[in-house]
């Protein structure tokens, strides 16, 4: 499972540069990889630079989520979603400040079961912008996270969720069914800001409008 972000940032003091990809790994550990040309020219050398073990079930899906900060300031934080149900985020390892440091985990939220892929978006309010991210688990449903300071949480819910707000840093706002019948919700991508587009692994592909 690999995860790619193409923006060149470097530490400047310390010459770091960005991870040129991410890899999550069966055995639960995400990995920050270098790649640099080879002297021949002819190919490209790969290395680790680092890596976290923040899940003990197999890594499914990584995504780059823009956090807004007060203000209006945003920046990319990478994200990893796994079959436990459990997404973390690694504050620092898009961080040139932090020298792009795996070091660091946080929980950011625990689903009720397994996820199978995951995306996630910004959607501008008449107040604010908001990150939103979205999961997909293995009875076909869809999920919509936000943050739990975030005006999104007023609106209703579509079904109950039981949730420990304390120990997670999003909440769930709206939970629908990814397909006719029960199945993997395998693969999801938001393709605008507000079209979402997901698939199951029974053939079911629907494409959705946030509003």
């Amino acid at each position: 499972l690999i995860q790619c972000d193409m923006s060149p940032l470097t530490n400047e003091q310390t010459n770091r540069k960005q991870p040129s990809f991410f890899i999550g790994f069966a055995s639960g550990r995400v990995a920050a990889v270098n790649a640099t040309i080879a002297e021949c020219g002819q190919k490209y050398n790969f290395s680790i630079s680092g890596f976290h073990d923040a899940h003990v079930n197999e890594v499914t899906s990584l995504v780059f989520v823009n956090d807004i900060a007060p203000g209006g300031k945003s920046g990319k934080l990478l994200y990893s979603a796994c079959g436990g149900g459990h997404v973390y985020c690694y504050p620092n390892a898009l961080s040139p400040e932090h020298n792009f440091s795996m070091d660091e985990s946080i929980l950011a939220f625990s689903s009720n079961g397994a996820i199978f892929s995951m995306t996630s978006t910004v959607v501008d309010t008449r107040d604010h912008s908001s990150s939103i991210i979205c999961t997909g688990d293995g009875e076909g449903k869809i999920r919509l996270w936000t943050r739990a300071d975030e005006g999104l949480l007023a609106r209703s819910l579509s079904e109950p969720v039981s949730l420990n707000q304390s120990e997670t840093k999003f909440v769930p706002i709206q939970v629908k069914q990814a397909g006719t019948r029960t199945g993997l919700v395998t693969r999801m991508k938001f393709v605008h800001n507000n079209l979402l587009v997901t698939c199951t692994n029974n053939g079911d592909l629907r494409i959705w409008k946030l509003q």
